[in-house]
């Protein structure tokens, strides 16, 4: 495994990324925490999770594995977007609920919440989950900036470094979510974690010409046919170190072997 210091911190992180936002179709604890740390041996050293991720269980499946390797491992979480209402952290619950939200989708959809008082108990909910004192990272999930008090936020956001619950506070989201922030030259715009698939590369590309490259990216694979990512996995893969070679991609996968395949192409 390769690792990169990120853009505008001091921190180092693997090439590659592990993403829990899945981690939850996989029914048994046993077998997600399992598969967590099979990725840390693996020399991953950056996980990216959210309250709003299996709702709350990736958090917590996480958490297992910072008992073992709290010094060797990064972890980012983030605010805004939460669990919906009377949602559990059961796993049939999630995935009941993930289901029936394909026909309602009040069941699944996640809340949207940028007062403080919500994003101050969720960083404290998350510590707790997380089994640690502080995240590396801090997204603001999918923000939408003309509904973020963002100088109250800016604010806040350093009060929590000042206590040392967080390191660094960023942006995560779809680069067109993502655009306003970065013509507008948010300093929140610092730290970008974004899309970076097939129908996204044109406005990645012109944060980059802007001199705002993201230092996290994903969905290299998800808009890729089924067919075409059988006979052109290393391509793919090699495109996306490629156009992200200074930061992290980040990796979902619910099978080992299949994660080992991916990293491999590094």
């Amino acid at each position: 495994m390769q690792y990169n210091n990120i853009k505008n911190t001091n921190i180092n992180v693997s090439r590659v990324s592990f993403g829990t936002a899945s981690l939850h179709h996989l029914i048994s604890s046993k077998k997600r925490r399992y598969l967590l740390e099979a990725i840390a041996s693996m020399g991953v050293t950056h996980f990216d999770t959210s309250p709003y991720y299996g709702y709350g269980l990736s958090e917590i499946d996480l958490g297992v594995l910072l008992r073992k390797y709290r010094e060797n491992i990064t972890v980012s979480t983030k605010i805004g977007l939460y669990p919906p209402k009377g949602a559990t952290q059961g796993v049939l619950n999630v995935l009941s609920r993930k289901l029936l939200g394909k026909f309602n989708p009040n069941y699944s959809k996640a809340e949207v919440d940028w007062s403080l008082k919500r994003a101050s108990k969720s960083i404290e909910v998350s510590l707790k989950r997380l089994n640690r004192d502080y995240v590396d990272f801090l997204f603001l999930h999918e923000p939408n900036i003309l509904l973020i008090d963002k100088e109250e936020l800016m604010y806040w956001a350093e009060e929590l470094k000042k206590q040392g619950k967080i390191r660094y506070v960023g942006l995560a989201g779809l680069p067109k979510i993502l655009a306003p922030w970065v013509e507008s030259k948010h300093p929140l715009i610092n730290i970008l974690q974004t899309r970076d698939g097939a129908n996204e590369k044109s406005l990645v590309d012109t944060f980059q010409r802007n001199g705002f490259k993201p230092q996290f990216t994903y969905g290299y694979l998800s808009d890729v046919k089924k067919s075409d990512l059988l006979n052109g996995i290393n391509s793919i893969m090699h495109d996306a170190y490629t156009r992200n070679s200074t930061g992290s991609i980040i990796v979902s996968s619910k099978k080992i072997e299949r994660f080992k395949e991916l990293i491999d192409e590094i």
